[in-house]
């Protein structure tokens, strides 16, 4: 016998929920009741004495890191958006031997650890690219990167320099920026959901815009909390994406961001793994874990897992000069010593 699932099924936020959940800021009640409006998927909250987390039922393509499609419907346990943060908090292992006590197949992504139990099969997904803050000003970062690094650099600085970067208020979120977002939507190669423009002029975070005059060619949304700066989401012009290098500006724009702010981190996402590590950003690897309640299609799904696993294209980047890259090696030179006066 399965016995019953335990976990208690919200479509808001519970009494205790804030509490629970604080130590991930993605998953407040503010930012949750946004995702929620943002999202087309039916979205629920799950809590029980040992976890708590965020689900939605959809379609999905299962062999979104290959070359073929197998769109299924499966729930997953996670935030309602293509954030690299995990949709639970509390233990992971209780909350697969729950949720097998139920039908369907399950998919938890953004794990930060890998599971070494056999009650799931876990694979790669999309790593996390951390750019780790150990500078005063941006001038001390340019000379610690290596010349070659330095100069990639300077070139998209120089392409970006008839534009500028102006602060924008959420509710000032335009339709022209919204198509910004689109469009990176729709080149991307690992699609999730697609939000709508309200969570754009809702969200409670920074927005910044690369304008031409007056149009705007990129944007990013960043959001900070304790001593790590977010890259949310960003959008860009790929019609004159590499006229102006727009990626790589909107790259280095959130690493003088993460030095003005002294905040100790900059989470610069998943995806473009190479163009994040040549700015001195590291990967760490994030796992996936699918699941059944079924013990044959679990079994089946242990066997087939790298089929639905991520394989890296990232190269190898040493961006630091010799001198600061053994520093860091031998953990003399680490992050930056921060004093953020609240």
């Amino acid at each position: 016998m399965k016995g019953h699932f335990e976990g208690r099924i919200y479509t808001d936020i519970s009494p205790d929920w804030e509490l629970r959940t604080k130590g991930n800021p993605f998953m407040a009640p503010e930012m949750l009741r946004l995702l929620k409006a943002a999202n087309p998927n039916e979205f629920r909250l799950v809590t029980h004495k040992d976890y708590c987390c965020c689900e939605y039922t959809t379609k999905i393509n299962l062999l979104t890191f290959c070359r073929f499609r197998l769109n299924i419907k499966l729930n997953v346990i996670g935030l309602p958006a293509s954030l690299c943060t995990p949709g639970y908090v509390g233990s992971l292992q209780s909350l697969v031997r729950d949720y097998k006590k139920r039908r369907g197949l399950f998919l938890i992504l953004n794990l930060e650890e890998r599971r070494n139990d056999a009650e799931a099969a876990v694979g790669l997904t999309l790593g996390n690219c951390v750019f780790t803050n150990r500078f005063t000003n941006f001038d001390e970062y340019l000379l610690d990167l290596k010349s070659g690094y330095r100069r990639r650099v300077s070139v998209a600085l120089k392409k970006g320099a008839k534009l500028r970067w102006e602060s924008v208020a959420s509710y000032d979120f335009t339709n022209e920026m919204y198509q910004l977002y689109q469009s990176v939507f729709q080149h991307s190669r690992y699609p999730l959901e697609c939000l709508t423009v309200e969570f754009f002029r809702s969200f409670p975070g920074e927005l910044h815009c690369l304008y031409e005059g007056a149009e705007p060619l990129a944007f990013v949304l960043l959001h900070e909390a304790g001593d790590k700066l977010s890259f949310v989401f960003g959008g860009m012009d790929y019609g004159k994406r590499d006229q102006y290098d727009l990626y790589m500006n909107m790259l280095i724009f959130i690493i003088r961001k993460c030095i003005e702010k002294e905040c100790l981190f900059a989470d610069l996402g998943q995806t473009a793994e190479n163009s994040k590590m040549r700015i001195g950003a590291t990967v760490s690897p994030r796992y996936l874990c699918v699941f059944s309640g079924n013990p044959v299609i679990n079994a089946i799904l242990k066997k087939t897992i790298g089929v639905f696993s991520y394989k890296s294209e990232r190269s190898s980047h040493s961006v630091w000069n010799a001198d600061v890259a053994k520093k860091i090696e031998e953990g003399a030179l680490s992050i930056r010593p921060a004093i953020k006066i609240s």
